[in-house]
């Protein structure tokens, strides 16, 4: 806050600007700023990091299914391969073990 009396830091001159030299007011902007660029970073992280854990289940589906598709090919030994990975969480993913189960 300020003092009884004194003008808040944008009023001073009455157009936003302080030219007064004011370090109170200068250090108050500058945290201000300093607390907007950090939410603003952190949003962007937050939003980076939900892009990349939609890109790696992504990913992971589609290696699930050419996973799949090979062992299928590959003949009955490795079906039964996949078969008993599709019933191990403790080895493969849930997204691997969903695909495995199809």
């Amino acid at each position: 806050g300020n003092l009884i009396g004194e003008p808040a830091c944008e009023d001073r001159l009455g157009n936003g600007t302080n030219n007064s030299g004011n370090t109170q007011c200068d250090s108050a902007r500058l945290d201000s700023s300093q607390h907007h660029l950090a939410d603003n970073e952190n949003r962007r992280q937050s939003d980076q990091i939900q892009v990349t854990n939609e890109s790696n289940e992504e990913i992971q589906r589609n290696l699930s299914q050419k996973l799949r598709t090979a062992l299928t090919d590959l003949g009955p030994t490795f079906v039964k391969v996949g078969q008993q990975l599709s019933i191990r969480p403790d080895l493969v993913s849930p997204i691997v073990l969903y695909e495995l189960q199809r």
